[in-house]
């Protein structure tokens, strides 16, 4: 071995390990730790709208659900329910109802005239029943919680109506001639049955016409197709409807030296004919309605079809006095005697249409204000007028002498139309 070699060699044995590991490079160091940095305040929360929810764990605002879109044609039927009015009413009437047909029941001449050629003085024609007055109740329900079905129903009246005739004279010269005119059944002519006349008698002659109407109905109604400014409405249901009228000629005669074997007898009668139309049927209708700015105007039309049944009653008295004594007859005078005094009733099948219109404004969300007109009609009624048989045979007459001859006058129960119009002013409440 190389002694030049061994020294250096155990200089390096010798050296001590931690030189060796002070020798390798240092480690890098760890940076310093930094402060933590302090975290910005969060913005505060708005206070939620009235109906909207916080949610707990975000704390943000939830958004209300947006409402459902109803389907394609549906907008319409959501309107409607809106629009059906119903409620309570009333209504003034201001009606004529249709003239009644009266055959000749009076005639006369002018004071002096004499007993030719006398003129009608009431009858043979038409008699004008005059304007009259009545009233009208509505009663209305809904039955369902949508207001699209309900109850309708009212009463209504004309209030009783009579219509006088009255004419007569004192017998002396000057007096007119009255009479009551009939068909003779024994000769078929034209004859006359004095009331009053210039020194034959002192009398006079009463004639009254009378009517009353009045009616009910009840009915469902249904709203079937609307928008914002129409809606229209059907019903069906029941009517009814009541025409009594009455037909009375009161007379009354002194009779004077002039009439032979009536003189100093006296003599007073009255002829009754009253008739009764009552309906009873089913009934269908609609109502259409337009609605603008606080205004309105609808139409209604109605048609019932029923049965009608008609009634006629012929009744009267007469009572005479003379010198045998005081004679009460009762089983009437001229045109109702024993022939045909009694009831007599008849049925027959009869329309009752009506028609209305309305114009009116709001007063406010529940009540409204309106004027109007309104026709009924009815296809069968019987009227007094029309229910005189003019032929009398004189043998039934009171206190006459008993004789052969036909059985006049006869029951009739004669049909016609009638109808009854006018104007309505109303109010109505709805809730």
């Amino acid at each position: 071995m190389n002694v030049r070699l061994l020294g250096p060699l155990l200089c390096l044995a010798l050296v001590p390990a931690p030189s060796l590991a002070q020798s390798a490079p240092p480690a890098p160091a760890k940076p310093p730790a930094q402060p933590p940095v302090a975290e910005a305040p969060a913005p505060p929360v708005p206070l939620p709208p009235p109906g909207q929810d916080v949610g707990p764990e975000t704390n943000t605002v939830i958004p209300p659900p947006e409402p459902e879109k109803p389907a394609k044609g549906t907008d319409e039927a959501a309107s409607v329910k809106s629009l059906w009015r119903y409620g309570d009413g009333g209504e003034y009437l201001l009606w004529y109802i249709k003239s009644s047909r009266v055959p000749p029941l009076v005639v006369g001449n002018s004071g002096g005239g004499g007993l030719t050629s006398p003129r009608v003085l009431f009858g043979d024609g038409t008699v004008d029943m005059e304007d009259r007055s009545g009233g009208r109740f509505t009663l209305s329900t809904p039955l369902n919680s949508e207001q699209t079905f309900g109850f309708h129903g009212s009463y209504f009246f004309l209030g009783s109506r009579e219509v006088n005739f009255l004419s007569g004279g004192n017998g002396g010269p000057d007096s007119p001639v009255v009479g009551r005119p009939y068909v003779d059944a024994a000769t078929g002519a034209e004859s006359l049955r004095l009331v009053a006349a210039p020194g034959i008698a002192d009398g006079f002659v009463r004639a009254a016409l009378t009517s009353r109407l009045q009616g009910v109905e009840a009915n469902g109604v249904a709203n079937a197709l609307g928008g914002e400014h129409y809606q229209i409405d059907l019903l069906t249901g029941f009517r009814f409807l009541q025409l009594a009228e009455g037909l009375a000629v009161l007379e009354g005669e002194n009779y004077l030296a002039g009439a032979g074997g009536l003189a100093g007898t006296t003599f007073a009668a009255e002829d009754r004919i009253s008739t009764n139309t009552r309906f009873y049927g089913g009934q269908v209708g609609t109502r259409l309605e337009f609605r603008r700015a606080g205004a309105f105007m609808n139409v209604t039309g109605k048609v019932a079809f029923g049965d009608s049944v008609e009634v006629v009653r012929y009744s009267g008295t007469s009572i005479s006095g003379g010198p045998a004594g005081t004679v009460v007859t009762p089983t009437g005078d001229l045109f109702s005697l024993r022939s045909n005094v009694g009831r007599y009733a008849h049925e027959s099948f009869a329309l009752l249409p009506e028609v209305g219109l309305r114009v009116g404004f709001d007063l406010s969300d529940q009540a409204r204000f309106f004027v109007g007109y309104s026709l009924v009609y009815l296809s069968d009624a019987v009227r007094p007028g029309d229910q005189i048989d003019r032929t009398v045979n004189t043998a039934l007459l009171p206190g006459a002498a008993p004789g052969a001859g036909p059985n006049r006058p006869g029951a009739l129960v004669r049909s016609t139309d009638f109808w009854a119009q006018g104007l309505i002013l109303g109010f109505e409440y709805s809730y």
